[in-house]
């Protein structure tokens, strides 16, 4: 009776799984490793019977040893290593062309593959082969060529006494500095000889550049700021120093050569002196002098019908112009003539009305005097509610206050040519002051309302003669009509200033 067959189920498992693996397949394992596992199954006894199943077992724990110590063979560097031979060998590697940045991208990648790349891992050697052909074709930079004697030269030109001296002719320079322009400043280092052409180029056209006339640019400016000055147009030059600068002109000599720049720029010493020393024609103070004739010939300045405080200033004032004004500053003595008019106009308005009007505009609705038998005191004026009120002279307030006929009411006291008055405001709709200030001509003093006994808006205002409230309490008999003192237009008649 015969045993059957040990099981070899197992151990042909694994000698498939072997011969089945990526390494046997692509031929990875290096042959003497591969050699001794193959001879190994090759020695298998395939015979052996159940009762010896541990010699079948040792075959697979043999093998099983023997496939994991299988060694990979070396992954190939072969185009890797073209790719850096030729990177090595080449004129621009050797002639160190390549711009340091890239050099060093190039000897950095080179340098930084791993050689103990098993042939499993033949993708990483090829992905780095793949990355520095990309570098070296797609990357590509070399050093520009060398630009250092053509910018010397460029920089010789531009420094030289000619160029900043502007001795060349404009033409000439235009050319050249087109030609600079068109230089390109992007030529590798492996065609110097291109940026060699361009230097004896360069070098060729300053020689040949030419000189011009000599810079007449700022004498030309000089005359034409003469001619066009207030004072050549306006003819404010004397006649015998015009004359004077126009014959030097006419003189110049209009041809000379840079190189004799020197003469040109001492004509325009000599023309700038001249024309600094051109004298002005006085200023005319005819319309001034007319003016001041009429006012000393007017019938209130003979008859001494002016305050003397008040013509003083105008005599102050005629005293205080400066006759020594040139023709330039004809304006100054209009101004004169303006400020004089003015002047005489407000002596004129001052020597007839001993105050001023309250408002700045408004009407006389209601006169001074009597109607159907009773005496209206003052002077009603309509202006519209708001309206700003002033006193009509400098004075102190002695009162203010309110009651059912006038309303808001303000008293004044003012001493004009040593003589009391009293000034007396009511219907206000505001007081700005109180009993003590003092006031002048132009202070504001409330605004106009209506108050009191009223049928609109409007300002009553009363002058009486002496002090309110001190010399009497009662307005009656000491009243005047407000025309007398205050120039009012007519009645119904609108005025619109003070």
């Amino acid at each position: 009776m015969e045993y059957r067959l040990a099981n070899y189920e197992l151990l042909n498992n694994k000698i498939e799984e072997y011969e089945t693996s990526d390494g046997y397949i692509n031929n990875w394992y290096t042959e003497d490793s591969k050699e001794e596992v193959d001879g190994y199954i090759e020695s298998f006894d395939l015979n052996i019977t159940i009762d010896h199943q541990e010699i079948v077992d040792d075959y697979l724990y043999e093998l099983t040893n023997k496939v994991a110590r299988l060694e990979l063979k070396g992954a190939s560097y072969e185009l890797f290593d073209i790719f850096v031979e030729t990177i090595h060998s080449s004129e621009y590697y050797k002639n160190d062309w390549y711009t340091e940045e890239y050099k060093n991208r190039l000897d950095t990648y080179m340098n930084a593959i791993d050689r103990n790349l098993k042939i499993n891992e033949q993708s990483i050697v090829d992905a780095y082969t793949a990355e520095l052909q990309h570098i070296l074709i797609v990357e590509f930079e070399l050093k520009l060529a060398s630009y250092t004697e053509l910018n010397n030269v460029i920089i010789n030109y531009r420094e030289s006494y000619e160029y900043i001296n502007n001795w060349y002719t404009d033409e000439g320079i235009e050319s050249l500095d087109e030609y600079i322009s068109s230089l390109n400043y992007n030529v590798k280092i492996n065609q110097q000889e291109i940026v060699d052409q361009y230097v004896i180029e360069l070098t060729d056209k300053i020689s040949k550049l030419e000189y011009r006339l000599a810079n007449y640019e700022l004498l030309n400016n000089k005359i034409e700021e003469y001619e066009n000055s207030d004072g050549y147009k306006n003819n404010w030059y004397t006649e015998d120093s015009k004359e004077e600068v126009e014959d030097y002109i006419e003189s110049l000599n209009l041809f000379i050569k840079i190189d004799q720049q020197e003469i040109v720029d001492n004509y325009l010493y000599e023309l700038t002196n001249k024309v600094a020393r051109l004298e002005l024609k006085e200023a005319s103070y005819e319309l001034f002098d007319e003016k001041v004739s009429e006012y000393h010939s007017s019938e209130e300045y003979i008859n001494n019908m002016y305050t003397e405080e008040s013509q003083q200033v105008v005599d102050d004032f005629i005293a205080s112009v400066n006759r020594n004004l040139k023709i330039n500053e004809q304006d100054v003595v209009d101004e004169y003539v303006e400020q004089l008019i003015e002047k005489i106009n407000l002596l004129e308005l001052q020597s007839r009305y001993l105050f001023k009007r309250p408002t700045t505009s408004g009407t006389i609705t209601a006169p001074y005097g009597y109607v159907s038998g009773k005496l209206h005191d003052g002077v009603d004026i309509a202006v519209p509610y708001g309206t700003p009120i002033y006193a009509v002279g400098a004075g102190t307030v002695f009162r203010t206050g309110q009651n059912n006929v006038d309303g808001k009411f303000i008293v004044i006291h003012h001493i004009v040519k040593d003589v009391a008055y009293t000034s007396y405001y009511s219907h206000l709709s505001s007081i700005n002051v109180q009993a003590g200030d003092v006031v002048l001509k132009d202070t504001m003093i409330g605004q106009a309302g209506n108050t009191g006994s009223t049928t609109g808006t409007h300002l009553h205002l009363s002058i009486l003669t002496g002090r309110l409230f001190i010399d009497y309490n009662s307005m009656n008999n000491h009243t005047i009509n407000p025309y007398n003192v205050i120039g009012f237009p007519p009645l119904h008649e609108p005025y619109e200033d003070r």
